[in-house]
């Protein structure tokens, strides 16, 4: 599964979608998700995306990488249902790995 790249402790039970969700160089994030349970987003030089998880009900695990230095931020907790706000922390390359982990 290609998503264990973000987190090797992530079981992977389903084939992720790959998407690109926006549109040209200056603003642009890619998206690999399974539907309801977990979803990463790459960001080239930062940015920021709204993900629809309205259908997800439940608790995520917010997780941002510091592709640069290598780094993880300290995780953080939303709640599902609704839509997800992700912003990067700062410019660069950035990952961001959204699980869900309570129903």
């Amino acid at each position: 599964c290609h998503t264990k790249r973000f987190s090797p402790k992530t079981p992977c039970r389903a084939s992720p979608i790959y998407l690109k969700v926006r549109a040209g160089p200056a603003n642009e994030a890619y998206l690999s998700y399974i539907p309801g349970r977990q979803y990463a987003v790459y960001f080239p030089d930062g940015g920021e995306v709204k993900l629809n998880v309205s259908a997800a009900r439940g608790t995520f695990q917010i997780r941002w990488l510091d592709i640069t230095h290598s780094t993880w931020q300290e995780p953080q907790t939303v709640d599902g249902g609704g839509t997800l706000e992700l912003k990067t922390p700062g410019k660069g390359h950035w990952a961001v790995l959204a699980n869900r982990v309570r129903d």
